[in-house]
Parts: structure tokens; sequence; C-alpha cells
């Protein structure tokens, strides 16, 4: 039979069904559970406009999960499961000009702790550092200590370097499964000649935070490495290399469960130095006897290429064992370097500041000739000495050397000459350079300034003026200042590494050279070498004509001169002899610089003692011995 439309069927529990009118239905029911006035229809269709709406939002909010925002929860997702590990790359080596090793890398173990897992509120030091006690010899100040620096900087923490074979293996397996601390290996320097390249090549360390808020753009991070003093440090960002990277996917204990990918590592460039070792270790062993033997302060010798301004010895003595400072030096042996009164930190070869002597004259000569004060036949009479103001000035031969060009002025170191080509007489018959002109080519010949060597730490020397004069000492410049200056007294101070560097462009016609250690870097990955290029400072300082009359009047030095012991040499020397004055003019240096062969120069040699004497008696023998030790070998 038909159901009647207006009618509703309910089943009862015993599962007849009852039909029932419409009108019979409670007045409570009504728009809840009857469909058949006009007020139950609008609130149905209410209840579907509703559900539709609550659809869409929830479409719209899953579109926006899926495609909008999902870039956003990847890398959330990835951020949790995978963790990266950072791979040290090998420092690159340096060797001297002829590929001989200077230093290596020695490899060791780290104990880490990261403090980027580190969590102030769940984490302490009891529990971070919980079995690794039996092997880590440490107090609780100790752990705590690592612990807050760790957290602090929110990275990795260096706790133990240097660690045994025997207890990195305990580590391993202690920490294999700790979120905080790992086992790495690292690497750090050796080198191989003790003190013999220690100011030359420096030494490298652990980053400090000044170093590191300067650097950590460039990707270092606080474990990291870095040089701290000579080629070291000048060329870092060359030695350093590249770090690479290996992706793990961790769980949420930190424990690994699979390699995703590595990006390997690349080696920093392989440094070649233009520097000779044989040549270095010759002039550290000279100068090593003659400092002690005569209980010296200290002394330098630099080996220049006139050609090119390579650098062929840099020799500072005293000197120190820069393993010392490989993985941090001890407060002892620190103390007893920076309290040694010779000074062996000292790089005094590019550092040092002293006052010049004689071996400025080949400067005062090349001015007055260039300047037309002089010509190579200009005379002076030397009698003994010079007055003027009052004033005695003397030569160091008491009866003085008679009559007097150039060659001989440079050849006897004679005073007489320079003063009056510097200065000019006192009644003003001779006319002289003056300051200024004295002053304008020593610095063109580049004192007063850095040679710009690529090494830090290079000292700029000194030039005085008048104006400085009368600034700095409230007295007016006089006639005798000048005297002063053009023998290489007075104030004017000079680098040893200076005045090899102006030696070297006298040698070599008249070209001012920054002087480079560096001769080349090799890529390890392409073995492609890259030769370093000359760098010219002044193309030509003075004329030609002048430092040729310059170049013959060094050689007189040699042959009828103040350095005759250099015929031994088994080529043409040229050369000048110094003796500068310091402390009160109680004390003197001994300076000798040189250039060899005469006609074709490809060395320049300077050696200075502080305190050592006469040049001729002190530095001389040592030039001498180095140039014949080059010359035959």
């Amino acid at each position: 039979m038909p159901r009647d439309p207006f009618s509703i069927y309910t089943k009862k529990s015993g599962g007849r069904i009852q039909k029932r009118r419409i009108a019979e239905i409670d007045a409570t029911a009504v728009g809840t559970i009857a469909i058949g006035s006009p007020s139950d229809y609008f609130s149905s269709r209410a209840l579907v406009v509703a559900l539709l709406c609550v659809g869409a939002l929830l479409f719209g909010r899953l579109a926006q999960l899926q495609v909008i925002d999902s870039e956003q929860y990847t890398s959330a997702s990835e951020g949790n499961r995978i963790e990266s590990e950072r791979i040290v790359p090998l420092r690159g080596i340096i060797t001297d000009r002829n590929g001989v090793p200077l230093v290596k890398n020695v490899s060791n173990f780290q104990l880490i702790l990261d403090g980027s897992r580190l969590s102030k509120k769940k984490d302490t030091a009891e529990t971070v550092f919980i079995g690794i006690k039996d092997v880590i010899n440490a107090t609780p100040e100790e752990y705590e200590q690592w612990f807050q620096k760790a957290l602090e900087q929110g990275q990795e923490v260096i706790l133990r370097e240097g660690v045994s074979y025997d207890d990195a293996l305990k580590l391993m397996s202690t920490v294999r499964d700790s979120r905080f601390l790992k086992v790495q290996i690292a690497y750090s320097r050796q080198y191989l000649y003790d003190s013999l390249f220690a100011q030359v090549l420096g030494y490298e360390g652990k980053i400090n935070a000044t170093e590191y808020a300067t650097l950590k753009s460039a990707g270092y991070v606080m474990t990291d490495e870095v040089g701290k003093s000579g080629v070291e440090k000048q060329y870092e960002s060359q030695l350093r290399g590249v770090p690479g990277e290996k992706r793990y996917e961790v769980d949420n204990r930190g424990r690994s469960h699979g390699l995703l990918s590595t990006t390997e590592a690349h080696s920093g460039q392989q440094l070649e130095l233009g520097l000779d070792i044989g040549l270095q270790q010759k002039l550290f062993d000279l100068l090593k006897e003659s400092v002690d033997n005569m209980n010296l302060t200290g002394g330098s010798a630099i080996a220049l290429d006139p050609r090119t301004g390579a650098v062929r010895a840099l020799v500072s003595y005293p000197s120190y064992n820069n393993n010392d400072f490989v993985g941090g030096i001890s407060q002892e042996q620190y103390d007893r370097y920076s309290n040694d009164s010779h000074l062996p930190l000292f790089h005094r070869a590019i550092s040092g500041q002293f006052p010049s002597g004689s071996v400025f004259k080949p400067i005062v000569a090349t001015a007055a000739i260039d300047s037309g004060i002089a010509t190579p036949n200009t005379t002076v009479n030397s009698v003994g000495g010079i007055e003027a103001g009052g004033a005695f000035f003397p030569d160091w031969r008491a009866g003085g050397h008679g009559i007097t060009n150039v060659y001989l002025a440079i050849a006897q170191s004679v005073n007489t000459y320079f003063y009056l080509v510097g200065g000019g007489s006192a009644d003003g018959t001779f006319k002289g350079l003056g300051p200024y002109k004295i002053e304008e080519y020593a610095k063109k010949f580049g004192l007063g300034s850095e040679t710009q060597i690529d090494l830090p730490g290079e000292a700029d020397g000194f030039v005085p003026t008048p104006e400085w004069k009368e600034e700095f000492k409230n007295e007016p410049w006089y006639l005798g200042d000048t005297y002063h200056f053009a023998i290489g007294q007075g104030d004017l101070l000079v680098t040893p590494l200076q005045v090899a560097n102006y030696t070297a462009a006298i040698a070599n016609g008249g070209t001012l050279y920054a002087p480079r250690v560096a001769q080349a870097f090799t890529t390890i990955d392409t073995n492609e070498r890259t030769e370093v290029q000359p760098v010219v400072l002044n193309q030509q300082v003075a004329s030609s004509e002048a430092i040729s009359v310059v170049q013959n009047a060094m050689r007189q030095t040699v042959l009828v001169g103040s350095a005759q012991s250099l015929k031994q040499v088994p080529v043409a020397v040229a050369g000048k002899t110094g003796t500068a004055q310091f402390d009160n003019n109680k004390k003197e240096h001994a300076w000798f610089t040189s250039f060899a062969p005469f006609e074709n120069p490809e060395i320049a040699l300077t050696v200075m003692l502080e305190g050592g004497g006469e040049g001729s008696a002190a530095a001389v023998p040592i030039a001498r011995e180095g140039l014949k030790y080059y010359f035959t070998q």
C-alpha cells in the first residue's frame, strides 16, 4: 500500500511501523522534525548554505597549506629531520721557491659541544656531560663553564683538542647517542723549521671573538683556525680552503638514520714563497753567530731580487718557535718570550726603526746629481770636518780624506762631502740640497712609508722636516740639522727592509718595487698555478744617469773603500757601509747594503746588527759569506 505523504512513520521498539498524522505531533517538535510548514522550509535552507560556506573555507585553507605555504612547512619539516655536519678543509701547504715544504697539516681529534641544541630550561651540565667524565679529566667548574659558553654562543664549542686516538675511540662510543656531543677529526699546523721562518710564516690559532665578528660573514665558525701573523695571516683567504658539508636524516633524539648528501671540502691553495731555504738558513746562522758572540740585542738580513722585488731571504734574529703557538701557547712560555730583552717576537727586519747612518748616503748622492747640485766631477776638500753655527761636524777620519768627488765620498764614506752637497756651506758659497729636497728624494726611494711588503706589521720609518721639529721639539731647524740629515743621522729612522728595497732600486736602474714574499699559488683541485706579479711603486726614482753614477760609486766601496773583503765573492759586488750612532751617540748600529753581480744584479742584500759597531767590521763579513753562499750553491 502506498504511504500517505501527509503522514510520518516511526518505528517502535517491537519492530512495527506506526503511522501518525501530522496533526497528532506534539507542538514542541514543530520546526525540528516536521517539514510541512513554510518556516520549516527556510530553516533547512539556511543550514545548507552554512554547510556550503564552511566547506568553502576548509577547501581554501587546504589549498593554502598545500600550495601557498607548502615551501614553508616543507622547510620546517626538513629542519626537524635533517642536520648537517661541517667538513673542515685542509689548509694550503707553504713551500720555499723550490717547492720544499715549510709546514704540514697534522690530524688530531676534537671533542665538540653543539650549543645550538642546548636548552636553558631543559639541559644542565650534569645531563649533557654524563658518560664522558671517565674519559675527560675536568672539574665540575670546567664542565659548567663549557656548558655556559656553548649555551651563550649558540654554536659548536671545542672542549678538548689533541685528544689521543684511544681516548677518541672511547669518546666516540660514549657520545654516539648524544644530541650535544661529538668527536671529529681536525687539523693543526706543524712548522718544520722551528724558528728559521717563524717571523715570515707566522702561525695559526683558534679564532677569537674579534676575528669572528669580522669573518663570520665569510662562513667562519668559532671552532675554526685562522692565521694570526705572517703569511698565515696575510694569505688567510687563499690558504683556508672551502668547507664542505654532510647532511644526515635524524630522529627526534638526534640519532642519524642515513647520509642524505655530501658536498666535498676544497683544500686551500698551495703557497709558494720566493724565499730560498738555503740562503735563509745561511744568513740566519751567520746572524746568530755574530749576535750571540758579540752579546748584541739582535740583527736582520734581507735579500731581494732587484729585478722583481721578490724576497729571497728575510731573517730576524733572535726568533721564536712558532710551533709553541699552535693550539694555544702556555702563559709560562709566552711570559718567557715577552720578558726576553732580546725581543724574539719582534720582526725587526720589517718593524724595527733605526737611524740609518751612512747607508743613507747613496740617496743623497743620487739627489745631488739628479738635481744638478753636483756633477760626478764636483769635488770638496775634506780636512777632517766642517764648522757651522759655532759647531764642528767631523769626518770619521781625523785628518780628513783630501780632495773628494762622489765616487770617493761613497767608497770612503766622507762626511764632509755630504755635509756640503746636503746642506751647503755656512757662508753660502756652496749651495746644497736643503732639507726639503733631501726629504723629497728620501720619499721617492720609499722612506717614511711602508714598502707594501705582503706581510702584516710593517713600520713606516720616519723622515724629519723643519715643520715637524718646530711642532714637536719647539725648536727651529738649523743648518746642522741638515748636515745630520745628509749623513743619515739626526731624527731619520729606517727599517732594514726599506734600506734593502732602495738598494734594489739603485741596483736595477731606478725602479722601486713592493717587496713580495709570495711567488705563486697553486689550486689543488685543478693544479692551476698562478704567479704573483711584481708591483711597481715608482717606475723611475731618478734619472738613469744619476743612478749609474751612484752604482759605480758603490762599486768603489768594494774596490778601494770600506768593504774590500767582498772581493772574495766570485762575482763583482757593489755596496755601502754604515755606522749609525744611537743612545746619545754612545753606541753604534752596524750596517752594510749591497747588490751583485754589479753588471747584471740579481740580488740586493742588506745586513744590520743592533749595537754591532762599525759596519765594515761587523756587517760586511755576514754579507760576504751570504753572497759567497748564494753564488756558489
